[in-house]
């Protein structure tokens, strides 16, 4: 996917939501940029001191945590067009 098509299916999301015009989908898309994630990749580490927002536009991203045992808790996944 490409950024044109990541950027429509934010667009998309988001306008279905709210109402919003031209200028304000320019700011909103200002703030935001393309990242391509390979499996294995990490979006967010923990200790980042960076905020950071995503939108999936496409694939799927698992939010976990490791406890102390070093266990893996899946809190939730996010699918395409979710945050």
């Amino acid at each position: 996917m490409d950024a044109e098509e990541a950027f429509n299916k934010l667009f998309e999301y988001t306008s279905k939501r709210v109402p919003i015009n031209h200028e304000e989908w320019q700011l909103i898309r200002s703030h935001y940029h393309l990242r391509k994630l390979n499996k294995k990749d990490f979006f967010l580490k923990e200790g980042s001191l960076n905020f950071q927002q995503g939108f999936v536009a496409e694939g799927t991203l698992r939010v976990f945590y490791t406890d102390a045992k070093g266990n893996e808790h899946v809190l939730y996944f996010a699918f395409s067009d979710w945050w």
